[in-house]
């Protein structure tokens, strides 16, 4: 893929979980599939979900896991009902994405539901969440 515009998943990410209250990545890929909306590549645009799969993961990253201090992440968090979601988040925190190598694996984060984290709601309304705009693959 290269580079990639996100800024438009990065919006529908936030969103739908200020709309819906939490969502997971595959609902995020199934809406983006059924309305024909692409990730902006450098090659085109994708409407594949395989593709969308790895924008959304990205976006995840970026808004699930702090990168500094001095940053206003992490602006969502996994919401953890079960002991089985609690060691997916737990192995997402502490390996990122290179932990999910197995398609039972990478099934299950894909049902993991994000929530915004404290406080976050108020900064969607005010328009203050860091949106990320491009990624490198």
């Amino acid at each position: 893929m290269g580079h990639a515009y996100v800024k438009n998943l990065s919006d529908i990410l936030l969103k739908k979980i200020y709309a819906k209250g939490k969502i997971s990545l595959g609902e995020l890929v199934d809406y983006c599939v059924k309305n024909k909306i692409p990730l902006h590549a450098s090659e085109g645009d994708y409407f594949e979900d395989y593709m969308l799969e790895i924008g959304f993961s990205h976006l995840i990253l970026f808004h699930g896991l702090p990168y500094c201090e001095n940053e206003h992440r992490p602006n969502i968090e996994a919401v953890l009902e079960t002991k089985e979601e609690a060691k997916l988040y737990f192995d997402f925190k502490e390996h990122g994405l290179s932990k999910f190598q197995t398609d039972e694996e990478w099934q299950n984060f894909r049902k993991l539901k994000w929530k915004f984290t404290k406080g976050t709601r108020k900064m969607y309304v005010d328009d203050t969440i860091p949106r990320m705009h491009h990624m490198e693959n």
